[in-house]
């Protein structure tokens, strides 16, 4: 798919368990604030988004957006929340999706990642209110390089998903899912109530790389809350986008929680942001990192109030390098990380993160 021109309410592009697709070259607008440009996701894998131009500018209508075409289901849910600019990879959504297309149902379950999808060299650019850029769930060794991303409220974000109801059967129809009781009930030949199982089911993005993108103005640049995910050679400046909430964890460069502060690779980064480039969170989504094993390291630091942000609770020894090679910080090799610049949310020093092999000049490039 490619050199189209599409201005879209809700979703321009959508793939629905499809593999080895390319879309490149479109140009695609987003008028409704919880519209998505492009969308990856149940199970398809090996696509290339590349070269595309996706723009944002949300429009005032209330009217109701879904994420399939139909009624509104329980496996069909009514959008609430902020929809995502440009694209999304995995699905952030219920395990069963159930569209409804011309009085036929079909209906998509998601039962493995999408992998080994590549997200490049797109420009992104999100004016009016605020929404995200590239969002990751349920995927696992996504590339996504050298995107331009300018006034995100979350310019690229790697997620998972916890404790979603796994799909059960229709009492009447045995061959429909569901996850309540309206999935059932259709328009058609279809009634009865959903037996539902105990299980729940959770998926952790994993294995993703982002690299060489260009980031600006952000309300946070790169959040990870997934495992094992590489940050490398990105460039990121500007401001912090304002407004967006006091429990929003604005930053830089975000590790939220168990898998992120566990496993996240970290290096050959710029950053030259007005207030927080760096910011760890304990806890996510009820997952507590127990010991700091991310590594952060041949990073430029530079611009910056607060070089890291913690929240109150954060207890772990946080070693900023690797072996010998710590970050440059703006500052001599004999100052390197201030103590005075990595404060917790109340604003006390946390002695807990340092950098005892910081440099006096700029180390990050040229990146490998």
């Amino acid at each position: 798919m490619r050199n189209n021109n599409i201005s879209a309410r809700f979703a321009a592009i959508s793939l629905i368990e499809v593999d080895n697709a390319e879309i490149t070259n479109n140009q695609v607008h987003i008028l409704a604030r919880l519209g998505r440009g492009i969308y990856v996701g149940r199970d398809s894998d090996r696509n290339q988004i590349l070269d595309n131009r996706i723009t944002t500018k949300p429009n005032t209508d209330t009217l109701q957006t879904f994420r399939a075409p139909g009624p509104e289901l329980d496996s069909n849910p009514v959008l609430r929340e902020q929809g995502v600019a440009a694209v999304v990879i995995g699905s952030g959504e219920p395990p069963l999706l159930t569209a409804v297309i011309s009085g036929r149902v079909r209906q998509f379950t998601s039962t493995d990642y999408a992998d080994n999808n590549v997200v490049k060299r797109n420009i992104i650019t999100v004016s009016g209110e605020p929404a995200d850029g590239i969002a990751i769930f349920a995927a696992q060794a996504t590339q996504v390089a050298f995107n331009t991303i300018v006034g995100a409220k979350s310019a690229i974000r790697l997620g998972l998903q916890r404790g979603r109801q796994a799909p059960g059967r229709c009492a009447y129809n045995k061959s429909r899912s569901c996850l309540g009781d309206r999935d059932c009930r259709i328009a058609g030949p279809d009634k009865g109530t959903c037996s539902l199982p105990s299980t729940q089911v959770s998926w952790v993005s994993r294995y993703n790389t982002i690299s060489d993108n260009s980031i600006k103005d952000f309300g946070s640049a790169i959040g990870v809350a997934g495992r094992n995910t590489t940050i490398r050679c990105n460039t990121i400046e500007g401001t912090l986008l304002t407004g967006l909430g006091a429990e929003f964890p604005s930053g830089g460069i975000v590790l939220n929680g168990k898998h992120a502060l566990e496993t996240t690779l970290v290096t050959r980064n710029t950053l030259t942001v007005s207030k927080i480039p760096f910011r760890f969170v304990t806890s996510f989504e009820g997952l507590s990192a127990s010991v700091f094993g991310a590594q952060i390291w041949l990073n430029d630091v530079t611009g910056y109030t607060t070089a890291v942000l913690t929240d109150n609770n954060y207890n772990l020894v946080s070693k900023l390098s690797v072996s010998t090679q710590g970050n440059y910080w703006g500052t001599s090799s004999q100052v390197g990380l201030r103590p005075s610049a990595v404060l917790t949310e109340g604003g006390m020093q946390n002695q807990k993160v340092r950098d005892n092999h910081a440099f006096g000049a700029s180390v990050a490039r040229p990146c490998p």
